[in-house]
């Protein structure tokens, strides 16, 4: 019985599936985010989930090497057009680099952001700016998008910090889907040599009547016959330049996001800027100061803008506290060791005082964080 449980879920499991893409006018646009909005309740923690990059990897190096292999073939029977496959292939072999730093990407740190249901909120946001820009990375359409977004719910610094990571997952995923496409190419296109070079013994086969209208087989039997298609090669040629088009955005976008500063986009920095003490401190204390104040309004489950407000108003009227410290005399010198307790209190008192700031969230890591 236990066996027969299990056989079931992973047979019902759902497979995650290619998500087509189409590109929207600014009002749309702003119509797809508002509609993708999850429901309005409470973020929960998300259990582990399958955010690796290895598998996708893995299939588009293997697609690349039997696109290479069928490219540099002398054994086909006829002339055969997989030398439209080469665009992708040179494309893949360019950017392998590319791939190999995402695979060294840790996407284990998605694992705990905030989610609705089955949904990472950033993940849902992510696919719908990318679906409806034809998985190009505007930054425009991403400003818009958070601006949406964050009218009904504050996206948290944790998901601003790694909205880089579930981009390139997805970006990666969709390349996924593409080698797929130029598999499935490869395949149909290897079936229709074979019956090319005997119709008669596959006219009667199951599968020979469940292709012999498709496009796509149409146009390589007729290539290899000699034979002109003209509808089914425009057909064709529409699914090459779809597959090389979209390879190159991928690509791009993934360079793109490697520079792209998504901490501009935290709703409360421009509120924090406004004190001397955050706007000019260093990255790692702005971010370590950050990180504490997310910490602290989840912890509370108050939304991260309005806990921000309630930070502010608070620093506005509020005296600044003593330091609570002692000092150590050793080898000549003096060492002071402060302790400052989570609350808003420690916030505010950053707030007030550069030394402060420095002093409790300044540190020597992290150095090429942009906040």
């Amino acid at each position: 019985i236990t066996l027969i449980f299990i056989l079931i879920y992973f047979f019902s499991k759902s497979k995650r599936r290619e998500r087509f893409s189409k590109d929207l006018d600014e009002n749309n646009f702003i119509i797809a985010v508002k509609s993708s909005i999850l429901p309005d309740r409470l973020p929960e923690k998300t259990g582990k989930k399958e955010y690796s990059s290895t598998k996708f990897v893995k299939k588009i190096k293997f697609v690349n090497f039997v696109c290479k292999h069928n490219l540099n073939s002398k054994l086909s029977t006829c002339k055969f057009p997989f030398v439209n496959l080469q665009y992708f292939h040179r494309s893949i072999e360019q950017n392998l680099s590319t791939l190999k730093d995402i695979s060294k990407s840790d996407f284990s740190k998605l694992d705990d952001l905030p989610a609705i249901g089955s949904y990472l909120r950033i993940e849902k946001l992510c696919s719908t700016i990318l679906e409806n820009n034809n998985y190009k990375i505007l930054p425009h359409n991403i400003f818009t998008a958070f601006d949406v977004y964050n009218l009904n719910n504050t996206i948290t610094f944790p998901e601003i910090q790694n909205f880089h990571l579930i981009t390139k997952y997805l970006l990666l995923e969709k390349l996924h889907f593409v080698s797929i496409r130029v598999e499935n190419l490869i395949k149909i296109g290897h079936y229709a040599k074979r019956v090319a070079s005997h119709p008669k013994f596959y006219e009667k086969k199951n599968f020979y009547n469940q292709v012999k209208t498709n496009n796509i087989f149409l146009h390589f039997t007729s290539t290899c016959q000699n034979l002109e298609c003209p509808s089914a090669d425009l057909v064709y040629f529409d699914v090459i330049n779809n597959i090389n088009k979209m390879t190159d955005i991928i690509f791009d976008g993934l360079k793109f996001i490697e520079s792209f500063d998504f901490t501009k986009l935290y709703t409360p920095l421009q509120f924090l800027e406004m004190f001397e003490s955050f706007k000019n401190a260093n990255i790692d204390a702005k971010e370590n100061f950050l990180t504490e104040l997310s910490n602290q309004s989840s912890t509370q489950n108050i939304d991260e803008l309005a806990y921000t407000y309630s930070l502010i108003k608070y620093t506005n009227r509020a005296e600044l506290p003593r330091f609570k410290s002692k000092q150590i005399s050793l080898l000549g010198k003096f060492l002071i060791f402060s302790s400052f307790p989570s609350n808003m209190k420690t916030l505010s008192t950053a707030l007030k005082s550069s030394m402060a700031m420095n002093l409790i969230f300044s540190n020597k890591k992290q150095k090429n964080k942009k906040i």
